[in-house]
């Protein structure tokens, strides 16, 4: 928990990734849109400070590792939300599924939400995977976010991030 003047910040990031747009996921004869959609986003650590910015081939596949010292040891994250972007048109496993971030949610019990997606594109198909992701794995949900105090939080209910104070005795 985040803590400044004697308060107590329970922190929640209402907009997270953990992507695999490596070139060993890139859809053949798609290449250059997966090169695209990732070399963007490495882009804007040029707004950065330069001890800050990755290689892109580090930035490519977003390692578990990586994310959890960022986000939870060296951030002050207490919950991330993921949020889903499937992109199988240019990546064969998906940049970022509902599947993926949620393995890893469930090797991190109450770190993490998960959110899931639904492209009505894909018809009754993407309506039945829809039903199988918005149901939790196992039949519960193992990762249910709680304030210091015990209560559940308001976790993924805004779309924007915000710091909700604690006060603790």
């Amino acid at each position: 928990m985040y803590e400044k003047d004697g308060t107590k910040y329970f922190v929640v990031d209402s907009h997270m990734h953990y992507w695999d747009a490596s070139p060993q996921n890139w859809v053949a004869g798609h290449e250059n849109y997966a090169k695209g959609w990732i070399d963007c986003f490495h882009a804007y650590q040029s707004l950065g400070p330069p001890e800050t910015h990755w290689t892109i081939e580090h930035f490519q596949k977003y390692s578990e590792d990586d994310l959890m010292k960022d986000v939870f040891d060296q951030g002050y994250v207490d919950v991330a939300v993921f949020q889903p972007t499937y992109l199988k048109e240019w990546y064969t496993e998906g940049f970022n599924t509902t599947e993926r971030n949620g393995a890893l949610s469930e090797k991190h019990p109450g770190k993490f939400v998960v959110n899931t997606r639904f492209d009505p594109r894909e018809g009754q198909a993407g309506l039945d995977e829809l039903a199988r992701n918005g149901t939790p794995r196992g039949g519960s949900n193992a990762s249910t976010p709680t304030r210091a105090s015990g209560r559940p939080t308001r976790a993924g209910r805004s779309s924007t991030s915000r710091s909700t104070p604690s006060r603790t005795s």
